[in-house]
């Protein structure tokens, strides 16, 4: 009887053995374009920009961007997939 319930505890043992740790993830590569980061109070918000589409439009969102000029501004829509739009 004693050589099953050891067999058993050694089993159990061994399934706790530890393993080493996964090694860290490669850091992700930037990915290609320009985007605008809106950080509100419920997380943040990617936004990316297409400068080749509409390039009048990109550069006076950015400008407006690092002048803080949407610096607690509140948002008038948001179209998930879409758009978002400042008030």
């Amino acid at each position: 009887m004693r050589g099953p319930a050891l067999s058993l505890c050694s089993a159990a043992l061994l399934g706790c053995a530890s393993t080493p740790p996964a090694p860290p993830a490669a850091a992700a590569l930037p990915k290609p374009g320009l985007y605008a980061v809106l950080k509100t109070a419920r997380g943040e918000v990617e936004l990316r920009l297409f400068k080749d589409d509409a390039p009048k439009s990109v550069a006076a969102f950015v400008e407006r961007g690092k002048a803080g000029g949407f610096d607690g501004a509140p948002f008038a829509r948001a179209v998930p997939g879409a758009f978002v739009q400042a008030a």
